[in-house]
């Protein structure tokens, strides 16, 4: 009893809510507030087990066995080092494998990529706490006034909890199974972003104990602004991170704000948030919270405003809402459509256009054209301030003249839009990154389309070699094969990968052996080296069973973003 007694004692002083009055339940954080950076082992572990009350939320991880380190190193560790710059400081653990390598922009490596994850950063200082030669941990340091809310591939985040800790905000976001999958800290225009979990061979206590040992150097953070700019960018669901089992009505209210009324023991609250109307219900039994928020939030759609993109969009491909009442698509309502189409085409950027663009195709198909429409979409397919797949498959299927030829020329204007951009700048190609639908609406049979895959195969700027890399099969093996061995000796890690898994899958003879295994040598990117030892492996075995020369690249189709993205997914195990 008295143990229990304590871990809510220690639980409730770590959180800074339930240990204060309730007037001080938003009050700005202290230096002191919470101990000592570094938190024990046990403690590390009574913490993070408080954010999993909530029961959304079903607890694998026993703190002791899962999930040990795949590098074979202990779990616990006794002797910690500090590591201090003028930005952060942090423990990482005491052993001769174990150092930190600190990278400034530009110059910091890339974290992650679209293979991965939607998130594409720009930090100012990159912390890799690395285990020999291998990336075991890795912090981005980043100037931002939001969180990385970027969707990544490797297991569905299932709640995020908030917490004030070290003078900062913590959100940490958790795997339905338990497992803290990222963290991420914010004071003043800072933000550092941990890795997710998923991606490393760091054993789960381990990664939680050095994000609850990093502080954020500056003035102590504003808690009432910090919250109200959760709520400003995520809506009020966000705050339900901060609620705790056990919590009374007066702190949900400090929280959330006042309640519209409460029902049987309910505290009903409602917020409007962009497009939808929500009504959140925080269940309680003797004035505390229940800790359930399976039900807790209901949200129904909002119709968008009449003549807007989102309407035009909803009124032509959507065609239904289980929220309300769409009008009938009149031959009135189609004529407003195709006038506003003309008045928002030039203004409108990224997913705007794009869905200005569908909305135009879904009329094209039901036999609804205006003469303007192509002429609008031509005039604006260079403009590299857009995504332009949408168009592509509007021309590409409803207006096919010069069609072909105009998407060469957006193939090389895109591409020298790219190489005007910083190197390695993955956020900043995104806007240009339609090569896969240009080439499909191209085809394989037309002259220009090996060149403009060598082209990109070559480009100066990183991100489009790896997309060039992904369709280097398209090639002829006279083409393909320079190109891959050039590949194995890229400066962007993304690409040596595909390129050794062309190797390591597909091409390649016994004379490229000797070769290889320099370039095994040579790397020091593990997933790299990994591919390598595939590739001597398959050709030695295949040059001893077999006279004739290991398979070449084949002709095969285009693979669709999405097959490609999955293709990915199950190559890095993610």
């Amino acid at each position: 009893m008295n143990a229990l007694l304590a871990t809510l004692l220690f639980c409730t002083t770590l959180l800074g809510v339930a240990a204060v009055p309730p007037n001080e339940t938003l009050k700005k954080c202290t230096s002191n507030e919470l101990g000592p950076p570094l938190l024990t082992e046990t403690k590390t572990r009574e913490f993070i087990a408080s954010l999993r009350t909530i029961p959304l939320l079903k607890e694998t991880y026993d703190g002791h066995t899962a999930y040990k380190s795949p590098l074979g190193e202990i779990i616990f560790y006794k002797q910690w080092n500090k590591f201090e710059d003028e930005y952060v400081s942090f423990f990482y653990p005491d052993t001769p494998n174990i150092r930190v390598e600190v990278f400034k922009s530009p110059n910091a490596p890339a974290a992650m990529s679209g293979a991965l994850c939607t998130s594409n950063h720009k930090p100012i200082r990159t912390y890799w706490i690395m285990h020999g030669e291998h990336a075991y941990c890795a912090i981005l340091l980043e100037r931002t006034d939001r969180f990385d809310d970027g969707i990544c591939f490797c297991g569905a985040i299932a709640f995020n909890a908030y917490r004030f800790h070290n003078n900062s905000l913590y959100r940490f976001s958790f795997l339905a199974s338990g497992e803290t999958k990222k963290i991420q800290i914010r004071n003043g225009n800072l933000c550092a972003v941990f890795l997710e979990w998923t991606h490393l061979p760091i054993h789960q206590n381990v990664y939680n104990r050095i994000a609850l040992s990093l502080c954020l150097k500056g003035k102590p953070c504003d808690r009432q602004a910090l919250m109200k700019n959760l709520e400003t960018t995520y809506g009020l669901s966000s705050l339900l991170g901060f609620l705790e089992t056990g919590m009374s009505k007066k702190y949900i209210i400090d929280i959330l704000g006042s309640p519209i009324k409460k029902i049987d023991d309910t505290l009903c609250f409602h917020r409007r948030y962009e497009r939808k109307d929500c009504t959140y219900r925080i269940p309680l039994e003797n004035g505390r919270f229940t800790g359930d928020l399976s039900n807790c939030v209901k949200c129904r759609d909002l119709p968008p405003k009449r003549g807007t993109s989102a309407w035009i969009y909803e009124m032509t491909v959507c065609e239904s809402s289980d929220d309300y009442d769409l009008e009938p698509l009149t031959t009135g309502n189609i004529k407003y459509i195709f006038d506003r189409f003309c008045e928002l085409a030039p203004g409108k950027a990224h997913y705007q256009w794009v869905d200005l663009c569908e909305a135009m195709s879904a009329l094209a198909k039901n036999g609804h054209t205006d003469p303007r429409v192509p002429g609008i979409v031509r005039k604006h397919l260079m403009d590299c301030t857009k995504w332009q797949f949408g168009a592509v498959d509007f021309l590409k299927d409803h207006a096919p003249q010069d069609t072909v030829e105009l998407l060469v020329k957006l193939a090389d204007k895109q591409m020298a839009c790219a190489a005007e951009m910083e190197p390695d700048d993955w956020a900043a190609a995104n806007a240009l990154l339609d090569l896969f639908d240009i080439l499909n609406a191209i085809g394989s049979d037309h002259a220009e389309y090996d060149r403009l895959i060598v082209k990109a195969m070559t480009h100066p700027h990183s991100r489009y070699r790896f997309e060039g890399y992904l369709m280097w099969n398209e090639l002829a093996p006279h083409k393909a094969i320079p190109l891959l061995r050039a590949g194995l000796q890229d400066r962007c890690g993304y690409v040596r990968e595909e390129a050794a898994r062309a190797f390591a899958q597909e091409t390649g003879t016994i004379e490229d052996l000797t070769w290889l295994k320099q370039r095994l040598d040579e790397e020091k990117n593990q997933n790299v080296r990994w591919l390598i030892e595939d590739a001597i492996e398959r050709i030695s075995r295949t040059s001893e069973t077999s006279d004739q020369p290991a398979q070449q690249p084949g002709n095969c189709p285009i693979p669709t973003q999405a097959t490609i993205v999955h293709h990915i997914m199950i190559d890095l195990e993610c």
